[in-house]
């Protein structure tokens, strides 16, 4: 069997040995053994678990949840990776489309192509629809399923230039609206135009509107740190929080 001194192993790796000796403190990569003169060994065992966490590492996750997924036996790991594929062939597929409306502009630029307004623009709703997905997508098909999200995706992609700037324009109302009684401490009986303003933003985007609905999406909101941020780092600090109370007392 292969052993790996401490140097070695980080050479291999591409990383540092204090990287080593760290993931070793904190007990997410602890050596097969040590050497009568004190030296860190590593097998293949601990090869394998080395490339598992730079890979996950590599994905976006913390060192924290990479140590749950390799300590708990029954974490799949697999699936874990197929999730994170999945991601990355979007984003793949969205890089692609994005080349192909640069070369395709610089063509048309040159005068030997003629974009037409709807190519012009549909890469870029579908560069919005991906990166609303990669940040709420997971929350929402947990809690409405897929085929309600693919249809509101759907949606999305077939509008027209004109009812896109209606949704902008009522989403930037209810911003300053929210701003304004986030800044004023207006008493939620008084906040029944935001009210209606998410309402209306919600038919817009949504195939369906029921009271029912909005109301679980606000529970989705409270639960989830993302939806909140969204609204507090475009209004203020506390303008999800807000946004959520409103949607409650008029759901109720």
């Amino acid at each position: 069997m292969t052993t790996y001194h401490i140097k070695e192993l980080a050479q291999l790796a591409h990383i540092t040995t204090r990287t080593l000796r760290y993931y070793d403190e904190i007990d997410l990569l602890k050596p097969a053994s040590i050497s009568q003169n004190g030296y860190r060994l590593y097998g293949e065992k601990q090869v394998e678990q080395l490339h598992y966490i730079l890979l996950l590492k590599e994905l976006g996750l913390s060192l924290q949840t990479i140590q749950s997924i390799l300590t708990h036996s029954d974490t799949d790991l697999v699936a874990i990776l197929e999730l994170h594929q999945q991601k990355l062939i979007q984003k793949q597929q969205q890089l692609t489309q994005l080349l192909q409306t640069v070369e395709k502009t610089i063509a048309e630029q040159k005068g030997e192509y003629h974009m037409t307004n709807e190519e012009k623009f549909n890469q870029f709703k579908q560069e919005r629809i991906q990166k609303n997905d990669t940040l709420y997508g997971e929350e929402i098909r947990d809690k409405y399923g897929e085929e309600l999200v693919e249809a509101v995706y759907q949606k999305q992609l077939n509008q027209t230039k004109e009812s896109y700037q209606e949704q902008i324009q009522t989403e930037e109302l209810l911003f300053a609206s929210l701003k304004q009684a986030l800044e004023q401490q207006t008493p939620l009986d008084d906040t029944q135009m935001i009210f209606q303003l998410h309402k209306d933003w919600l038919k817009q985007h949504w195939t369906f509107y029921s009271k029912e609905a909005h109301r679980g999406l606000a529970t989705m909101y409270q639960e989830t740190p993302t939806f909140l941020d969204y609204y507090d780092q475009r209004v203020g600090q506390g303008a999800g929080n807000l946004l959520v109370q409103i949607i409650l007392a008029h759901t109720c």
